[in-house]
């Protein structure tokens, strides 16, 4: 006989009792189950005996007790002031259990959550890790379209001069400014490449293996 056999059976044979009665048996006997685990139920429904005799055994209890004093315990239901000889097998509940399967139930809803929170802070570490870097490449960028700028300025303005002399003046001067501002640019690309982002890759290491040592001492 399987769990869901003895289940049926014994639900079948307890249906003339009182509906909160009933319940209240056949949750204990499920938790009784779940309890012992799926590898036990042969050697459960063997301690219980046939779903007849269990259910036998709940009605002579339920009829005897006084309805003022009844509780279901592991002898089914009883007056609580008279202690029964015959016991059913003892089932024990843990609270840990309800605790566990809800905190199970709430990793599984907060995943979602928990997983963009962690991506969005690696995301910050990475982006300040690289910022320097990225000022570094956007300063070069700017330096060189600057001084390709300021050099067709002053290409373009030298033929110009012929055509006439002040518009090329201008676009001279114009030229000869970008290409000023270029070189500025040029010279602080450098001088943050060469100065500080030496210091700033120092930086970065030593506090990854700072945290790395603090990691390993811990550990021993």
């Amino acid at each position: 006989m399987t769990r869901e056999q003895f289940m049926g059976k014994l639900i079948d044979l307890l249906s003339e009792i009182p509906e909160q009665e009933r319940q209240d048996a056949i949750l204990f006997f499920e938790s009784y189950f779940e309890e012992a685990g799926p590898g036990e139920e042969q050697a459960v429904i063997a301690k219980l005996g046939t779903p007849e005799k269990v259910a036998a055994q709940i009605r002579a209890n339920l009829e005897e007790s006084n309805e003022e004093y009844a509780e279901y315990s592991e002898t089914g239901y009883e007056d609580v002031r008279e202690p029964k000889l015959e016991q059913l097998p003892e089932v024990r509940y843990s609270k840990n259990n309800s605790k566990v399967i809800l905190a199970i139930i709430a990793l599984i809803f907060l995943a979602p959550l928990i997983k963009g929170i962690f991506s969005g802070v690696i995301g910050v570490i990475v982006t300040i890790v690289l910022l320097p870097f990225l000022v570094v490449f956007a300063l070069g960028a700017a330096s060189i379209g600057l001084l390709v700028g300021g050099i067709a300025c002053i290409v373009a303005g030298i033929p110009l001069c012929f055509a006439s002399l002040p518009l090329g003046i201008l676009t001279i001067g114009v030229g000869c400014l970008i290409g000023a501002l270029g070189l500025a640019s040029l010279v602080l690309m450098v001088s943050l490449a060469g100065k500080w982002l030496p210091k700033i890759f120092a930086f970065i290491t030593n506090r990854v293996s700072s945290f790395a040592h603090r990691k390993e001492r811990a550990a021993r």
